[in-house]
């Protein structure tokens, strides 16, 4: 993987017509989540929030629904444990001016709680340990830590004990598919002022046929549809697809999502803006601020989600990352 010196000069002005607010608003979410657009700080530096290196994407819900920033924050900090703390001070900036205290405490301790020592975290996690999420609106911030540390055996037993702890529910749904699957990572997100709202991620270990999974509308007629209009004639593999459940904590209904990985499948921008005028016919049509991205060479395809509902109301996102050549005229 080779780092990207000049990774994404037309990022504010990408997200600030998909949201409707200033370039400026996006540069300062960006400086709050402590995430370098370009000069020194970032040349050299890598994530893995992206194929590429990069440590942004735009996420998308079709329907404007939202506009949100995926950021993996303080990326040019060398050291593993220094990094995971500049970015759980950077959760908490996203995080306290919108929210009660008590849910700031049961956010970050619920971080914490999911991370390594420092020196699991220097052995495993040493290109970054935590994730941000921060809506455009300001309506929502949320954090994600991987789960991708320790022996591979102990890894479910430790996810699970966390959610047993938050919701048992899903603890018990996803106990049953820890022998076709790995734990991606784990993650906390503000919903509203006063509540919290839990997602686990995971890939598949072996071939498995989604509905059989006991996930909760992974069965829905519409999801094989999605997955045929996306993947198309193309190969993807276990790892290309990313599962992840959602509730609110304590109580609530389950959700499932799928997220494909645009990368594994090597479509053209071009080939992507046809995609989502399929997907428009039978879904939901993507903000016009996307396609022109894409058309215009500012963004390339990251992942696509889908998550199916059974009254019908499906969600679709988009997630946008820095495009591979940058457009002409940009530098």
């Amino acid at each position: 993987m080779n780092p990207v010196p000049h990774w994404w000069p037309a990022l504010p002005e990408v997200a600030a017509a998909l949201a409707g607010c200033a370039p400026a608003a996006v540069s300062e979410l960006l400086r709050i989540g402590d995430v370098c657009l370009r000069g020194e700080q970032a040349r050299g530096k890598t994530s893995s929030l992206n194929n590429d290196g990069t440590p942004v994407q735009i996420a998308v819900g079709a329907g404007g629904r939202f506009v949100r920033l995926l950021m993996d924050p303080a990326h040019q900090e060398p050291d593993p444990v220094r990094r995971c703390e500049q970015a759980l001070q950077a959760a908490r900036r996203l995080l306290e001016p919108s929210s009660q205290p008590e849910l700031s405490s049961a956010f970050e301790a619920g971080l914490r709680e999911a991370l390594p020592g420092a020196d699991a975290m220097r052995k495993w996690l040493n290109r970054g340990a935590v994730w941000l999420a921060a809506d455009l609106a300001g309506r929502r911030a949320g954090a994600y830590v991987s789960a991708r540390w320790g022996a591979p055996a102990e890894r479910w037993d430790r996810v699970l004990a966390w959610l047993d702890k938050r919701h048992r529910p899903a603890s018990r749904s996803l106990a049953r598919v820890v022998s076709v699957a790995e734990p991606a990572s784990v993650g906390l997100e503000a919903a509203s002022a006063n509540g919290l709202r839990l997602k686990v991620y995971l890939r598949l270990s072996r071939p498995q046929r989604l509905g059989g999974l006991g996930l909760p509308d992974l069965d829905h007629p519409a999801l094989e549809d999605f997955l045929r209009c996306v993947v198309r004639d193309r190969s993807i593999g276990l790892s290309g697809l990313v599962i992840s459940l959602s509730a609110a904590l304590q109580a609530g209904p389950m959700s499932s999502k799928i997220d494909v990985c645009a990368h594994c499948l090597r479509y053209s921008n071009s080939e992507w803006v046809e995609i989502l005028a399929e997907l428009a016919g039978g879904f939901a049509r993507p903000d016009p601020a996307v396609v022109a991205s894409l058309t215009a060479g500012q963004a390339e395809m990251a992942f696509i989600g889908f998550s199916p509902s059974p009254d019908g109301s499906h969600r679709l996102n988009f997630y946008l990352k820095a495009p591979s050549r940058a457009p002409a005229g940009r530098r």
